[in-house]
Order: structure tokens, then C-alpha cells, then sequence
């Protein structure tokens, strides 16, 4: 019967013989045919009738309500395909050795044409880096040691520019044919102003531009601090709003000119920092840029 088969598994070789004739209500039937590891344990009295196997009414509905808010009926932005736009990441991974297996498995961040990763930790004697290598991309290290230093995987369509190279920042630029992607890793005792001096260099009127990173500093706390101002003067927008790590502090920062882009955040399992993905969606027209409308 449904009810003493529930819940059980009837193991290799033992048989079960099931009678669907009685079955009165939604589920039964499955229920009852699902009992077995292998089709050849499973006998069923006279014939199967189809009548008899039917799921309940209020179970469709709500399968098909799950379906209409799922990720999979409603993908963000982050998630669609369009080779028109550009996807950046920025991920403070709080070490990058002991959690490389984690990002070369990291599903989401791989949508990216450009991957930073910030306080990577890899000591300038390190010698195994072909453990950092990820299939498809082409990688840059900037190897500072201890709470320190950026590391970044893109696609052919962006070329490496440039570093900046301090005990207390890193700074750098990456570019394709319309976008620049500059990435910054400030630890807590860092010169903002020398930051925004290489921001200064480093950014493009001609192109879309793009600054992320971790820079310690809490947008939240801190909202006027130099950098920020410097960006908003620079006519630069502020694309994350809220909380990036553990701890409440908005220090994880992303700003766009000259383009229209729209950020996810993302939380990987292995740091204490949110993940910025940011969608640009380049609007070219003879090869300026345009304002979207």
C-alpha cells in the first residue's frame, strides 16, 4: 500500500508488488512506483492506469507561481548574454591561494571579460603560479605579499596599461576598445590623494571608464570623503549603494563615466566581501560615445 511503502527504499535484490487500482488520492501512485532502486524490483498488479498517477491541484499552481519569480524565468542583467556589453568583476577574495580552487569553479564570476581580485596575498617568491591560471582567460599579478596586492584575469578583448605599485596601494588599468577598467586596492593606511592622482592619469574622456576595488573607506560613514568627492567632480556615478562586506562597511566601491552600466552584487561563499558585478552597456555611434537615452 502508499501508506507502509512511504518513505522506504526497497533495495537490490529484494522485490515490491504494487496494486494502483485503489490509489484515491494525488501522489499515491508516485509514491508508490518510486520505492525501488531499479525497474526490475517493481511488479505491478494486472495493468497501469493512468488514470491513477496525477499530482495535486494546489501543487501545479504553485510549481508554476515558483516558476514565474524564478532565476531562471527572471535572469538579472549579470546573467544574460549580449556581446555588446562588457562584464567587469571586482572581488576583494581575502587570499587568493587557498581559495583559487573556489574562483576557478566560481560560476558567476566566469561571466566576466574582466576579472579583479584584490588582497591576493602572493609573495613576489611564490614560483608555483601556474596554479592561479584560469582556462580562457590571460592573467596579470600584482605580487605585493600579506594583505596586499590585485590580481586579474580578462578575455582578449582587453590589453593590460598600466600599474601603480605601493606598500599601501595598488593601482590598475586595463582597456578594450571602448572601455577602461581600473582597479584599486587600498589598504587602511593608503594616500588618497595620491589615488586620485593616478585616477586622474589613468581615466579616458574618450571612453567609457570604469574604477572598482577595495579601498577601506565607507561610502555609508563616510560619504564625503575625498575620494568620492574627487569622483563625483569628476562627474563619475556612484554604482554601489549599500553594505559589500561582512561587517556592514560600504568599502568596496564602483563608479562609471561615460557610459550606462547596472551592477550586481553577488556573495561568494569564500570572502567576507561582496562581489561588484558590473554590466556596461556600450553606446557607440561612429565611434564617440553617446548619452543613452
Amino acid at each position: 500500500t502508499a501508506h507502509k511503502t512511504q518513505g522506504q527504499t526497497y533495495k537490490m535484490p529484494m522485490t515490491i508488488t504494487v496494486d494502483l487500482r485503489d490509489v484515491f488520492e494525488s501522489a499515491q501512485g508516485y509514491v508508490m512506483l518510486g520505492r525501488p532502486e531499479k525497474l526490475e524490483q517493481l511488479f505491478i498488479v494486472e495493468k497501469v492506469d493512468e488514470s491513477k498517477l496525477y499530482s495535486d491541484k494546489k501543487v501545479r499552481e504553485e510549481h508554476e507561481k515558483m516558476n514565474k519569480r524564478s532565476i531562471n524565468e527572471n535572469p538579472q542583467i549579470w546573467d544574460k548574454k549580449n556581446e555588446k556589453n562588457i562584464k567587469i568583476c571586482s572581488l576583494n577574495c581575502a587570499r587568493l591561494k587557498p581559495h583559487i580552487r573556489d574562483v576557478q569553479a566560481d560560476y558567476t564570476i566566469k561571466k566576466s571579460d574582466i576579472i579583479h581580485l584584490q588582497e591576493t596575498w602572493i609573495e613576489e617568491t611564490e614560483e608555483n603560479m601556474e596554479m592561479f591560471n584560469i582556462p580562457g582567460y590571460e592573467v596579470k599579478h600584482i605580487k605585493v605579499g600579506k594583505g596586499k596586492g590585485i590580481t586579474t584575469y580578462h578575455s582578449k578583448s582587453f590589453i593590460h596599461v598600466c600599474d601603480k605599485v605601493s606598500q599601501n596601494y595598488q593601482i590598475t588599468k586595463y582597456e578594450s576598445k571602448n572601455v577602461v577598467s581600473i582597479n584599486v586596492y587600498r589598504s587602511a593606511k593608503g594616500s588618497t590623494d595620491e589615488i586620485i592622482d593616478e585616477i586622474k592619469k589613468m581615466q579616458d574622456e574618450k571612453k567609457a571608464t570604469i574604477v572598482t576595488g577595495d579601498v577601506n573607506i565607507c561610502a555609508r560613514k563616510q560619504h564625503n570623503n575625498r575620494l568620492t568627492q574627487f569622483m563625483y567632480d569628476e562627474n563619475f556615478k556612484l554604482l554601489t549603494k549599500t553594505a559589500t562586506h561582512i561587517k556592514g562597511g560600504h568599502i568596496d566601491h564602483a563608479y562609471i563615466k561615460n557610459a550606462k552600466a547596472t551592477l550586481n552584487l553577488y556573495t561568494p561563499y569564500y570572502s567576507d566581501h561582496d562581489a561588484l558585478c558590473v554590466v556596461v552597456e556600450e553606446v557607440w555611434a561612429s565611434g564617440e560615445w553617446q548619452e543613452p537615452e
